[in-house]
């Protein structure tokens, strides 16, 4: 089979690649790294900067390399916006549906059926909109209400969920938000995590000192919580100054970050997700403790019922606090919480098994 890949959030685009190659395809990868993550890619689409000049050069990337975008049997976009030149994003996208035989819709991130569910205030028990009924006022909320309510992006959500041939789903929040109207199309799929470029590095005794990871994206402090994580996780080591250590990354590139995670016990990822995304899962598969979404309903989806490693919490720093003091109270379970979390992600997020549920779901 022959597959294009548009677009990339957090390396995701390019694991599925890797697995999909490993089953005997032809994969092209067209993104534009993500950004500052640089994530590996086959055709760049970078904006480097947001000056009309970078615009056009990426513009003129994308227009360049509109023969390497037809002639595919599957085509799959990361997202509604799936390059940053937002007002082309609708005709590239009819652009693909010309020109290949399926294009597929990932529900990977932030869009319009995700921010509308939120704002009704239904399905989830708490969001970055509401917590438990309750609204919770950030800046990010406005800019995604801006973003997706009331512009072009809603329209053009609505245009490609109709015609593409399937929606995908890679977490729990995501699915419900399609799952009313577009059952009939929709499936959730794991995220893919390629196991064989992580060494696993279980921790196999209990740590003197907890080293204790958070890493913040300034564009999406708000929006992942990380400033209720940080607050939470200061209070705590601050209570246990002699047991723990704080290893804050701020906004740097993937290989860099993958660098600093490697030394810590303890990783601090969402605060408003009911399941792992990517970097979750990657300090999973390397035996890292996972404090982030975790709900009953995502291990629901992935049909686990036993093995349960990720530390679940709720959007207060309350809850966030009392859950981190348990860990560095309850220390001896690391070694066990670390080698449960391995293979959670072995048992599901392989990227050779993730690529398979693909090829099954494209096919049919």
């Amino acid at each position: 089979m022959k597959i294009l890949l548009v677009g990339e959030y957090s390396s995701l685009h390019w694991n599925l690649a890797q697995g999909l190659r490993s089953l005997g395809h032809s994969v092209t990868v067209a993104s534009d790294g993500d950004g500052f993550k640089n994530y590996p890619r086959d055709i760049d689409f970078a904006l480097n900067g947001n000056g009309i000049g970078n615009k056009i050069r990426c513009f003129s990337s994308i227009f360049k390399n509109l023969n390497k975008l037809k002639g595919f049997d599957v085509v799959q976009i990361i997202n509604p916006c799936f390059t940053r030149i937002h007002r082309i994003n609708i005709h590239l996208y009819r652009y693909l549906r010309r020109h290949n035989k399926k294009v597929f819709l990932g529900a990977f991130g932030d869009d319009y059926f995700y921010v509308k569910m939120c704002l009704e205030n239904r399905k989830l028990r708490y969001s970055e909109f509401f917590i438990k009924g309750i609204p919770h006022d950030m800046k990010s909320n406005e800019d995604l209400k801006y973003a997706w309510l009331n512009s072009y992006r809603r329209k053009d959500n609505i245009e490609i969920a109709n015609s593409c041939d399937g929606i995908i789903a890679c977490l729990y929040e995501y699915y419900v938000a399609y799952e009313d109207e577009y059952k009939a199309k929709l499936t959730y799929i794991p995220l893919p995590m390629n196991l064989e470029e992580i060494e696993g590095n279980e921790i196999t005794e209990t740590p003197s000192t907890i080293k204790f990871f958070i890493g913040i994206n300034k564009d999406r402090q708000e929006t992942k919580g990380s400033d209720l994580l940080f607050e939470a996780l200061r209070n705590v080591t601050s209570k246990y100054p002699d047991q723990t250590e704080i290893i804050k990354v701020e906004s740097v590139p993937y290989s860099e970050y993958v660098k600093l995670l490697n030394d810590s016990h303890v990783v601090l990822d969402q605060a408003y997700s009911y399941s792992p995304a990517m970097n979750g899962l990657l300090a999973l598969a390397k035996g890292k403790i996972l404090v982030s979404g975790g709900e009953s309903e995502m291990y629901r989806l992935l049909g686990e019922t036993q093995n349960q490693p990720i530390i679940n919490i709720e959007p207060t720093v309350a809850s966030i606090s009392s859950l981190l003091e348990a860990i560095i109270v309850n220390k001896n379970e690391i070694p066990s919480r670390s080698a449960s979390g391995r293979k959670l992600v072995e048992d599901h997020f392989s990227h050779i098994k993730v690529a398979q549920q693909y090829l099954d779901f494209w096919s049919n």
